[in-house]
């Protein structure tokens, strides 16, 4: 509902107007901000929400408007203000809320860049609730549709909307040329179209969520391997007249994780088979499909026929000592 919360004063009449995203969270456009700037900050209270829960209209809106406000909300927290009565804002999230660190937030960026300077914010806003029970040691949607291949629940509808949201406002796909210029050497033997992480400015996001959440499911799958490090992340776009599928094929690393973007029932075709486990998969939207990367795995993807399918697609590759220093000297 309209609150002043969501208010800001014209600096020419000193009238309260909206603010630009107050129409936005009215028609509930979730992707969109909704956080608000404060000047000061005298003081933050944590208050049980069960207390809460038993105060009964602590404030009313019965506060007569005045000449310098003709808006009831303005009024009645002016009337609080000068009492010296503090307010009460709830959170979205049922039974919590959440301190924002801005210290490296960037407010024209988008939410879906924002983990490492608020982790809690971004893994309550994209990360699949069933996964805190994967974590708990509760593997009950955790699916094992081929041999040594695991299908697991890690991020919610909102993550897929905002990611591709964010592609497709910095829309720098590939060509899907066999030459590729972001190589080292130039080279992609198994081309796609494709953003790279770097491209879309999440390059730092995936590798602290290969950190915190990643490595972790890959112990779990594969108890004797070595985690490693995300050496190449993109989002792949695939679609009928383009580069639809991908040849038989696996990859250079130690394990390789996609993400499905699309939901099952907007596109056609686009399985990822493994020959020799004789197995196909089509996993379900924000699930992390988890598989070894080199010669026990080779996989096709299916054509596309109908529709478009978005997926990330990650490879690790071992911890070196090179990047043990690389670490060591970011943290000096």
């Amino acid at each position: 509902m309209p609150a002043s919360f969501w208010r800001e004063i014209d600096g020419a009449s000193s009238t309260p107007t909206y603010s630009w995203d107050h129409q936005a969270l009215l028609d509930d456009k979730t992707s969109l901000k909704g956080y608000w700037h404060a000047s000061c900050i005298r003081g933050v209270y944590a208050i049980r929400h069960d207390v809460l829960a038993i105060l009964s209209d602590p404030y009313t809106h019965n506060v007569p408007n005045t000449d310098a406000h003709s808006d009831s909300d303005m009024a009645f927290c002016e009337a609080l203000r000068e009492e010296g009565i503090p307010m009460i804002a709830t959170s979205a999230f049922p039974n919590s809320g959440i301190l924002l660190n801005i210290t490296n937030y960037k407010a024209t960026d988008h939410n879906i860049a924002q983990y490492n300077s608020n982790p809690v914010m971004w893994t309550m806003t994209y990360v699949n609730r069933d996964i805190q029970k994967v974590i708990s040691g509760e593997f009950g949607s955790v699916k094992r549709p081929c041999h040594e291949v695991y299908e697991i629940p890690v991020f919610n509808q909102l993550f897929a909307y905002d990611i591709l949201d964010l592609a497709k406002r910095v829309n720098r796909w590939s060509p899907g040329h066999s030459f590729d210029q972001r190589k080292e050497f130039g080279i992609e033997p198994v081309p796609t179209v494709d953003q790279w992480f770097s491209q879309l400015g999440l390059k730092d996001v995936f590798a602290a969520l290969n950190r915190d959440i990643f490595s972790y499911l890959q112990k779990m799958g594969y108890p004797f391997s070595n985690t490693g490090l995300i050496k190449l992340g993109l989002l792949a776009r695939f679609q009928p007249n383009e580069i639809s599928g991908l040849p038989l094929h696996h990859d250079s690393g130690i394990m390789t994780m996609y993400i499905n973007l699309t939901p099952l029932d907007e596109y056609k075709g686009g399985e990822v088979e493994f020959p020799k486990q004789e197995c196909k998969v089509r996993s379900k939207l924000g699930h992390l499909l988890l598989f070894p990367s080199r010669l026990t795995h080779p996989k096709i993807l299916h054509n596309v026929t109908e529709g478009v399918l978005y997926k990330i697609m990650m490879y690790t590759k071992e911890i070196t000592a090179e990047d043990i220093n690389h670490n060591e000297n970011d943290n000096h």
